[in-house]
């Protein structure tokens, strides 16, 4: 709301994404925000009116360029006008908490497989432990991992009654993001693309 009082626009696609526009309609500044946290690009001039904006409202910290933000690492590159984002701690410490041991593991889950319902018969898995799993792996793959995209969704369809061979996918899972945990997105300049 605050953000909206004062000339701010938020986005369809995010409610914690608010642009500010020039009288031309151009976007010179964009701040994703989460409870507390704001990440914000744009002109150096836009970016400068919004931390003064900020100031005089609220008791902020300014820290500067961005090396991490809710559990994603960014790496900018001037040189080659890019942006890098990926979790290789927030994946370390999943590895920690599920027990995940480093070995090789090339795919998700089989890209042919897909997951049958639990049947009576089926050896029944921890759900509580199956649905903290799942979200640790979803998490991953909305910010920076959508290769594992069609794994969450096999795996989302069995969050109520698991069975042990669901659990087995989902290690597999956490397996390969941990195998491949450098892999991010990686941004690069190009044409202008509007943001509606």
């Amino acid at each position: 709301k605050y953000f909206i009082d004062n000339g701010w626009i938020a986005t369809e696609a995010d409610a914690c994404l608010y642009l500010k526009l020039d009288d031309d309609g151009n976007v010179t500044c964009a701040a994703a925000t989460f409870v507390d946290d704001a990440l914000v690009a744009g002109t150096a001039e836009a970016c400068a009116s919004y931390r003064q904006f900020m100031k005089s409202n609220f008791e902020i910290s300014d820290l500067g360029v961005p090396t991490d933000f809710l559990g994603m690492q960014i790496h900018i590159d001037n040189s080659s006008k890019s942006i890098k984002l990926w979790q290789e701690k927030y994946i370390d410490k999943l590895a920690q908490k599920f027990g995940v041991t480093h070995k090789k593991m090339q795919v998700p889950m089989p890209y042919d497989k897909r997951l049958e319902p639990t049947t009576d018969t089926d050896e029944k898995a921890d759900a509580e432990l199956y649905r903290s799993k799942l979200g640790s792996i979803m998490y991953a793959a909305v910010c920076t991992r959508p290769d594992i995209a069609a794994t969450v969704r096999e795996l989302a369809k069995n969050m109520v009654n698991p069975s042990v061979s669901h659990m087995q996918v989902a290690d597999q899972c956490l397996q390969y993001l941990f195998y491949t945990k450098d892999v991010g997105l990686t941004y690069e300049h190009g044409d202008y693309v509007s943001i509606e």
